[in-house]
């Protein structure tokens, strides 16, 4: 499938293998809106740059990844804390 930035968003096409892109994702939202419409297993995602656009998407890449992971971590420990909560008998709030 070809398609431009529209499907983003809002579009589900769950045998989608690869995703191909022209540009580099403006954002962290938009690398993960990008990236996940290929969701078949061993989907692939590729961005097609010149060699400046490379270096910031590297740059670019090791941002989101430490945000990813911090994102990730806060979410485990806030679960855990509710979970805690809840079998202590505290109430949400």
């Amino acid at each position: 499938m070809f398609t431009t930035s529209v499907t983003e968003e809002g579009f589900d096409i769950p045998h989608c293998n690869m995703v191909i892109s022209f540009d580099r994702p403006q954002s962290l939202k938009s690398f993960i809106q990008i990236k996940g419409r290929a969701r078949e297993a061993g989907s692939k995602y590729v961005i097609i740059v010149n060699s400046l656009e490379f270096e910031v998407m590297s740059r670019d890449k090791e941002l989101y990844q430490a945000t990813i992971e911090r994102t990730q971590q806060l979410a485990i420990e806030s679960l855990a804390k509710r979970v805690g909560n809840e079998q202590s008998g505290v109430p949400r709030k």
